[in-house]
């Protein structure tokens, strides 16, 4: 049996990020679930148990709206994002060969202008609002994040590229300046005003 808008309560560990949609492929309301647990503390607290009335950590509509306090999502889930926040994450640096500031993007976030894209990908419309606009020079993927796909303008505009691994030095990445995309007479260090995160998919199935 699937378990498409089958969901009525949830146990949620510490350090476990979990964002439920009420439509297929990562679309429709997003809700994302407290954990089951006092913040700070080993106390357990039962949040989800009743998914007819649970308040949510925070959420977003289909317009990109604010979603807050208790909501009825009982039997309305169609698809679902869980991670761990310690171990699934692209890290953006400023330097090469992973140096100088960082930043972690999860892949799913509802902050700023994050927002699902299509399926398996999640995006950061602008990397303004995290101070890396325009200073990118290496970046890493670790767990279910499989890659990245980093564009010059914001709004996931303007030229781009598509990696499926770390990259060390984004100066050994050649980048066009001209009309022609055959001609690499410059590079990506310190060009991406926007990116797009790539992770591992799969369907959730219950077992009776």
């Amino acid at each position: 049996m699937d378990a498409n808008d089958f969901f009525s309560s949830a146990l949620i560990p510490r350090g476990i990020k979990v964002f439920v949609f009420e439509d297929d492929d990562l679309k429709g309301n997003c809700y994302q679930l407290r954990p089951d647990y006092k913040p700070a503390t080993s106390i357990f607290q039962s949040v989800n148990a009743n998914f007819e009335k649970v308040e949510v950590l925070t959420g977003k509509n289909t317009l990109n709206q604010n979603l807050i306090g208790f909501k009825d999502i009982n039997d309305k889930i169609s698809s679902i994002v869980v991670f761990d926040e310690t171990q699934d994450f692209a890290t953006l640096y400023e330097n090469q060969f992973y140096l100088g500031k960082a930043k972690i993007l999860y892949p799913v976030d509802l902050v700023n202008d994050a927002y699902n894209n299509v399926a398996g990908t999640w995006g950061y419309a602008t990397l303004a609002p995290y101070n890396f606009n325009n200073i990118l020079s290496s970046l890493k993927a670790n767990g279910i994040v499989s890659g990245y796909q980093i564009f010059q303008e914001n709004n996931f505009s303007g030229k781009s590229k598509q990696f499926l691994y770390n990259v060390p030095n984004l100066k050994d990445i050649g980048f066009s300046t001209g009309a022609f995309l055959d001609i690499k007479n410059s590079d990506w260090n310190d060009r991406a005003s926007s990116i797009l995160l790539y992770f591992k998919t799969g369907k959730v199935i219950i077992e009776n």
